[in-house]
């Protein structure tokens, strides 16, 4: 039902010279109302629902930064474990010189530690 309908309904119906019975009358205003409670309320839920979207939206993104993060996060402790592994060979080899190569120093890799913030 439209809303001029319900508009003109409602107009016939509070006007008692009309109206052939006072109980009918009464209860289709009743019901008039009623309906036009449902429509606000459903106003508001979709207005409810539209902001909870935008809110979940929000909370999937950070999942995801998140997420990403922690895949970030396990590469430099396996970096740094690598390079703890480098010194501990390296200074058993005695930094290297046996193979030529350059290993890391226990300050390089304390130092690449607090870089990337990895107690």
């Amino acid at each position: 039902m439209s809303d001029i309908n319900k508009q003109a309904l409602r107009e016939e119906l509070s006007n008692p010279a009309t109206g052939s019975n006072a109980h009918l009358r009464k209860l289709a205003l009743a019901l008039l109302d009623e309906l036009g409670a449902g429509e606000q309320q459903i106003k508001t839920l979709e207005s409810r629902n539209h902001r909870l979207d935008g809110i979940i939206a929000a909370a999937e993104k950070r999942i995801a930064e998140l997420q990403e993060l922690r895949k970030a996060d396990s590469a430099y402790h396996e970096m740094l474990k690598r390079l703890y592994d480098e010194c501990d060979t390296g200074e058993r080899r005695g930094n290297g010189s046996q193979s030529g190569v350059a290993m890391p120093s226990w300050l390089t890799v304390e130092a690449a530690r607090l870089l990337l913030g990895v107690k």
